[in-house]
C-alpha cells in the first residue's frame, strides 16, 4: 500500500489505533491494533471485510468490540472464569450453581463480541479460524443443554480449562519457560537412561548386600532345657515372645554393628517387615530405597540401619551411590534443563526480530518502534487521496512544459553572446581580521575555583581504595557491636557499647560529609543515602538523649547499616542485582509451579483418592484424599520430602503400580526440572543485566545543582 500521503503514526500514537496491514508478505485485506498488555506491545491481526457482512472496520459497534476483546481486563476476566472452572472441577462442593450459569453466559458473550470483531467464519483471522476460540465454541455449544441442568456427572465446561494455557502464554517469558519445560523433558531421555541403568544397577547390588539384613534381631539363646520343650528351631526363633523388645531391635554380627545384649544371640531373617518398605529384600523395595538414597530424600533411616547391622563396611555402598548419583546423575539432568532454557531464549529472541516469522498468526508480540506505522485509511481517505495524486500529476506536466520551453530557447541563442575567456585576478589581497596583540589577563583566583579546587580532591579521596574498605571494615565493626547487644547486659557493657556507637556515628557523620562533598546533588538520589543519612541523623540524637537509643523504631533503623555491606562489597552488590533483575522471571515461574501444583493436585486426587475412600484406611494428612490435601502433597513432593508418603500410599491404598508412578514422575517434573529452571533465570539473569545499574533520569534540580556544585570531572 502506497503511504505517501498519510502520516507516518509514532509507536505511542499508533496504541489502540486501527493501523493499515505492517506486513507486506501479508496477502488479503488486512488491518492491525496494536494494544500494550503485560507491559509488552501484542499486534492483533483482523480482516477488513464486514464482519458478519454488516460491520466495517470504522463502524462504531465493531470499533468498541475490537477495544473490548483486545483490553487487558478481557484477558484478566478471562483467566479468572477459566480459573473458577478448574476450582469447579476440583472442589464442586464450594462453588454455587449460579456461577457455572454465568461462566456459560460469559462465553456466549464472548462469542458474540469475537464474531463482531474479527469475523464469524469466512475470511482470514476469522473466530473459528483461531484453534483455541473454536475449542470455545464447541464447548459452549455441547455446554447449551445443561444451562438449566445440575450435572452430576462428568462436566463438558471443565475441559475449557485448557485454555488458561493459552491466556498465561499472554505474560512475557511464560511461553518460553513452558516451552522449555517441555523440551528439557524430550532432550532428558539420553540422562534419565542412564540414571535408570545406574538405579537398578543400585538396587541389584543393595539387593544382594542386604537382603534379609534388616530382619536381623536378638534372640533369647536357647534354654537348657529345650530338647524337652518339645518345639522346633525354627518355631523358637520366630516367636516374637523371644524376641528383645526395647528399641531398637535389629542387630549385627560384624565388627561395628550393634551388639545384643548377654543372654541373646543375633540372627538373620527373624519376622517379617509387615508394612515398612524400608529393605532390600524385593526388587521393588530396593528401587524404591536406592531412588531415596540418589535423591537424598529420608536416606538417613536407611544408612542407620545398615549401620546397625553391617556396621562401618556399609560405607562402600553407600557412599559411592549417595555422592556419585547426586552430585553427577541428577547434575546432567540439570546441565540439560539450563542449555535447553538458553536455546529457548535464544531462538525467541531471533524469533522475535522477524516480522515473516508472524504472517500467519492474529496475535503476536513484537516491538513496533522497528516498524512503519499508518493508520487504515477510510473510504473518504481514499478518494480524497486518488484526488490529490491527480492534481499532483497535472501540476508535473505544467511544470514540464515550462522547462521544456526555457531550455529551447536557451539552445537557439546566437553563440556569438557567449564568449569565453579567462580573467586573472591583479594584485590580490588578503583580507585578514584585526587582532589586538594585547594578552588576555590573568584571572585571578576566586572563591568558587579553591571550593572546585578541594571538591575535587575530596572526591579522588572518595573514590580511593582506601576510603571504601575503612567505610566495609566500620560497618563489618558495627555489625559486631550490634550482634554483640543482649538481654541483660551488665552497666560495663551497656557503657561500652554506648561509647561504641558514639565513635560509629561520628565516623559515619564524617563519611556523610565526605560523600555529600564530592557529589553533591547526586548525593540525594540515591534512596539508600537518604536512609544512610536518616539513620545518622538519629544516632546524633541518641547521643544526647539516651532513652531515644533504647526504642525499637531506632533499633531497627540502626540494622540499616548492614546494608552497607552489600553496597560496598561489589561481589555481593552483583549477586543482589542478579536477583532483583530476575524477579519478574521467577515470578513468571512461580505462575507456572502453581499451575503445575494445581493440575497435578487434581489428577492425583481424581487417580488415587478413590482408593484412599475404599480402602476405609485413617485420613491423613499427606496423602490424596481430598483436593486441599493433595496440594499440600504435591508441594511436598516438590520440596523433595516424599518418600515416607510413597510407603504411607502404598499401604493404605494397596496399589502397587500408581502410587509409584504419580510420585516418581511428579518428583521428576516438579524437582528435577521446574526447580531447575530458577538456576536457568538466574544465569540468564547475568547475561541481560550485565551487572550494570540502570541510568536514573537527571531532573532540573541536578542541572542546577551542576551549576553551584561544579567539578571538573562531571563535565
Amino acid at each position: 500500500m502506497d503511504h505517501l500521503v498519510y502520516k507516518r503514526l509514532r509507536p505511542e500514537e499508533a496504541i489502540d489505533v486501527p493501523l493499515a496491514e505492517i506486513d507486506p508478505k501479508v496477502s488479503g485485506d488486512t488491518f492491525c491494533i496494536a494494544t500494550q498488555n503485560w507491559n509488552q506491545i501484542f499486534i492483533h491481526r483482523f480482516n477488513c471485510a464486514p464482519s458478519l457482512n454488516l460491520f466495517h472496520p470504522y463502524s462504531a459497534i465493531r470499533r468498541s468490540a475490537i477495544a473490548f476483546t483486545t483490553h487487558f481486563a478481557y484477558d484478566l476476566g478471562l483467566s479468572l472464569v477459566i480459573l473458577g472452572n478448574l476450582l469447579d472441577l476440583a472442589v464442586p462442593q464450594y462453588t454455587p450453581f449460579f456461577f457455572r450459569q454465568m461462566s456459560l453466559l460469559f462465553y456466549m458473550a464472548e462469542t458474540l463480541h469475537q464474531s463482531i470483531s474479527r469475523g464469524f467464519l469466512f475470511g482470514p483471522y476469522t473466530y473459528l479460524r483461531n484453534p483455541w476460540m473454536c475449542f470455545d465454541f464447541f464447548i459452549t455449544l455441547l455446554s447449551l443443554p445443561y444451562l438449566d441442568v445440575r450435572v452430576t456427572g462428568f462436566q463438558i465446561q471443565s475441559l475449557r480449562g485448557i485454555r488458561i494455557f493459552n491466556i498465561i502464554t499472554l505474560i512475557p517469558g511464560v511461553r518460553t519457560m513452558g516451552q522449555a519445560v517441555i523440551l528439557s523433558i524430550s532432550r532428558l531421555t539420553g540422562v534419565a537412561s542412564i540414571f535408570v541403568s545406574y538405579l537398578i544397577a543400585v538396587a541389584i547390588m543393595g539387593k544382594h548386600l542386604f537382603i534379609g539384613i534388616f530382619l536381623n534381631k536378638c534372640v533369647n539363646e536357647l534354654p537348657s532345657n529345650f530338647e524337652s520343650l518339645g518345639i522346633s528351631y525354627e518355631d523358637f526363633i520366630q516367636n516374637p515372645n523371644n524376641w528383645l523388645q526395647a528399641e531398637p531391635k535389629i542387630c549385627g554380627n560384624i565388627t561395628g554393628a550393634r551388639v545384643c545384649p548377654k543372654g541373646y544371640v543375633c540372627l538373620p531373617n527373624i519376622g517379617v517387615h509387615g508394612d515398612s518398605y524400608t529393605h532390600f529384600d524385593t526388587f521393588g523395595a530396593a528401587i524404591l530405597n536406592s531412588f531415596s538414597l540418589i535423591t537424598h530424600d529420608e536416606w538417613s533411616e536407611i544408612l542407620s540401619l545398615a549401620l546397625m547391622t553391617t556396621g562401618p563396611l556399609c560405607a562402600i555402598f553407600f557412599v559411592p551411590v549417595i555422592f556419585f548419583g547426586f552430585y553427577c546423575v541428577l547434575n546432567l539432568m540439570l546441565i540439560v534443563v539450563i542449555c535447553t532454557y538458553e536455546a529457548m531464549s535464544s531462538a525467541e529472541e531471533a524469533k522475535s526480530q522477524k516480522l515473516s516469522v508472524y504472517t500467519y498468526y492474529d496475535c503476536f508480540q513484537f516491538d513496533i518502534v522497528k516498524l512503519s506505522l499508518y493508520p487504515l485509511p477510510t473510504n473518504r481517505e481514499t478518494l480524497r487521496k486518488i484526488g490529490r495524486e491527480r492534481d499532483d500529476l497535472m501540476n508535473h506536466r505544467e511544470t514540464v512544459k515550462k522547462t521544456w520551453k526555457t531550455v529551447k530557447g536557451i539552445v537557439l541563442l546566437k553563440k556569438k553572446n557567449f564568449q569565453g575567456g579567462s580573467q586573472n585576478l591583479k594584485n590580490p589581497q588578503v583580507l585578514l581580521p584585526y587582532v589586538d596583540g594585547r594578552k588576555a589577563s590573568v584571572k585571578r583566583k576566586t572563591a568558587l575555583d579553591s571550593w572546585r579546587y578541594f571538591r575535587l580532591k575530596v572526591q579522588k579521596f572518595s573514590e580511593s581504595t582506601l576510603f571504601r574498605y575503612f567505610g566495609l571494615f566500620t560497618v563489618s565493626l558495627n555489625a559486631i557491636f550490634l550482634a554483640s547487644e543482649h538481654a541483660n547486659m551488665s552497666s560495663q557493657m551497656e557503657q561500652f557499647l554506648f561509647i561504641g556507637n558514639m565513635i560509629f556515628v561520628v565516623i559515619f557523620s564524617i563519611e556523610k560529609i565526605i560523600l555529600i562533598i564530592a557529589d553533591g546533588i547526586y548525593y540525594f538520589l540515591d534512596f539508600f543515602n537518604l536512609l544512610d543519612s536518616l539513620v545518622v541523623i538519629l544516632g546524633i540524637i541518641s547521643i544526647f538523649e539516651e532513652a531515644f537509643a533504647t526504642t525499637m523504631a531506632f533499633r531497627l533503623l540502626k540494622l540499616v547499616y548492614l546494608l552497607k555491606i552489600q553496597r560496598e562489597w561489589s561481589a555481593l552488590k552483583k549477586i543482589s542485582t542478579v536477583i532483583v533483575n530476575s524477579f519478574g522471571n521467577i515470578v513468571r515461574l512461580i505462575v507456572v509451579i502453581l499451575l503445575l501444583m494445581f493440575v497435578f493436585a487434581m489428577i492425583g486426587n481424581r487417580v488415587l483418592g478413590p482408593l484412599y475412600e475404599e480402602s476405609g484406611a485413617i485420613r491423613v494428612r499427606w496423602s490424596f484424599y481430598s483436593f486441599h490435601d493433595s496440594l499440600f502433597m504435591v508441594l511436598w513432593i516438590f520440596s523433595g520430602e516424599w518418600m515416607y508418603s510413597l510407603f504411607s500410599c502404598l499401604t493404605e491404598t494397596n496399589s502397587s503400580i500408581l502410587c509409584p508412578i504419580v510420585f516418581i514422575s511428579y518428583s521428576f517434573i516438579g524437582n528435577l526440572v521446574i526447580i531447575s529452571l530458577f538456576i536457568a533465570l538466574l544465569l540468564r539473569s547475568f547475561d541481560d543485566t550485565n551487572f550494570q545499574l540502570s541510568v536514573q533520569k537527571v531532573s532540573i534540580f541536578v542541572k542546577l545543582g551542576d551549576l553551584y556544585f561544579y567539578c571538573p570531572s562531571q563535565k
